[in-house]
């Protein structure tokens, strides 16, 4: 019998600036830094002004 995968759960939060852009490098750059740690992005939305990116890695 095979054992069951657990999993943990991240929320990546990008705040939008009103007035300017955010710059895609730092967004990367934060991404590769969770991956790095085990983090694998999963999926994404965009709430009001913000970006959501969700991550998910095994216990």
């Amino acid at each position: 019998m095979t054992a069951t995968r657990r999993w943990e759960y991240r929320t990546l939060r990008i705040k939008t600036k009103i007035f300017g852009d955010y710059d895609p490098a730092d967004i990367d750059a934060d991404l590769d830094r969770l991956g790095a740690q085990g983090w694998e992005l999963v999926g994404s939305a965009v709430v009001g002004v913000s970006f959501l990116m969700f991550l998910k890695r095994e216990k």
